[in-house]
């Protein structure tokens, strides 16, 4: 395993980094590989050397800094309640890392969107790329749709990291709609291949090029110290707080007292349900919240279309630059791990 890693650190992250960025690649690098351990198994193999698992290019690229950080972290994997923490990674967020949700459909707990304040700017450099309608026409038919004559796009809506979440590709014939990571992997079939993210708008990004989530707003509160909002796919109701129970994924009980709410920002604070700051509505990781948000209107853009986006990757878990910046900014590796990963233990 160690020897492994000697070839894939330098390769997923510059050699010249600073030294807690690298064993923080070290152990999410470890922690993947022992996660990935069975996955080619049938085929009589563990792993693939290039970013379907991860790049490793052998002997002649390691180098004696990334190897000093495989060294120093010898041994250690995240694990997330006892087992071995899927610790994928991306080279930039964009300022703000996907929850793999609204990447690959599956809810992970430690793999939430959040801020990623270590990005500076200088490191998420905004990208712009141009396509033009045969080359849409091209990419819908090797979807094997046929829609006829492109016309436009239409950016449907944003997640709360501030990436595409649906997008559709009017015809003369009709429309075809792609979602979540397929919002970027769609466009593979162009003259320069899938997009570098799913962080893009029709418009450029402000100065300072930095993506401001959208917020959803707090609904008001009733006057009565009995009662509590709660937002459901309904729209928020008030209910009152006698008889009120609350369900976990451990259990199933009754409302008293005080309650712990642990937002998308991993800050946990206790509240009393009675005074009116219940209805918060911090966490948006459930779909009708996600439904509900975007950061622009729907927009629609016909004829050849110019796409301005940040962020380099799917963007869940780990960014490479951010690591990079934490790192610079005094964080050690376990800090590191411990932010782009909530809930994770490093042993």
């Amino acid at each position: 395993m160690e020897d492994y890693l000697y070839g894939v650190v330098p390769c997923e992250m510059s050699a010249s980094w600073h030294g807690e960025a690298l064993k923080a690649q070290a152990v999410a690098a470890r922690s993947m590989a022992t996660f990935q351990y069975n996955r080619f198994l049938s085929r009589g193999y563990n792993l693939v050397d290039t970013t379907t698992s991860q790049v490793y290019r052998g002997i002649t690229a390691e180098d004696s800094r990334s190897n000093a950080a495989v060294d120093a972290t010898s041994g250690e994997i995240a694990t997330y309640n006892g087992k071995v923490a899927e610790t994928v990674y991306s080279a930039s967020s964009g300022g703000y890392t996907a929850d793999s949700q609204y990447v690959w459909g599956n809810a992970v707990p430690y793999l939430k969107a959040k801020p990623d304040p270590y990005e500076s700017a200088a490191n998420h450099v905004p990208w712009t790329r141009t396509i033009t309608t045969k080359e849409l026409e091209k990419c819908v038919a090797n979807q094997g749709q046929n829609i006829g004559t492109v016309k436009g796009v239409r950016i449907e809506g944003y997640t709360t990291s501030g990436r595409v979440k649906a997008l559709t590709i009017l015809g003369t014939n009709g429309e075809y709609t792609v979602k979540n990571e397929a919002t970027r992997t769609f466009f593979s079939g162009s003259n320069e291949g899938s997009l570098k993210s799913r962080m893009y708008k029709f418009t450029p990004y402000d100065e300072g090029n930095q993506v401001t989530p959208p917020v959803i707003p707090k609904p008001s509160q009733p006057e009565s110290s009995n009662k509590v909002n709660i937002l459901t796919s309904d729209g928020a109701v008030t209910l009152d707080l006698e008889g009120l129970w609350i369900e976990s994924d451990a259990t199933f009980s009754k409302v008293e007292g005080e309650v712990y709410i642990q937002d998308q920002d991993s800050v946990t604070s206790s509240i009393e349900l009675g005074i009116g700051d219940a209805a918060d509505n911090t966490d948006r990781d459930l779909d009708f919240k996600e439904d509900a948000i975007t950061s622009e209107d729907a927009t629609t853009v016909y004829g050849d279309i110019t796409l301005y986006g940040m962020g380099y990757g799917h963007g869940v878990g780990m960014s490479q630059y951010g690591a990079k910046g934490m790192a610079e900014a005094g964080f050690d590796y376990e800090d590191i791990i411990m932010y782009y990963y909530d809930g994770v233990i490093i042993e």
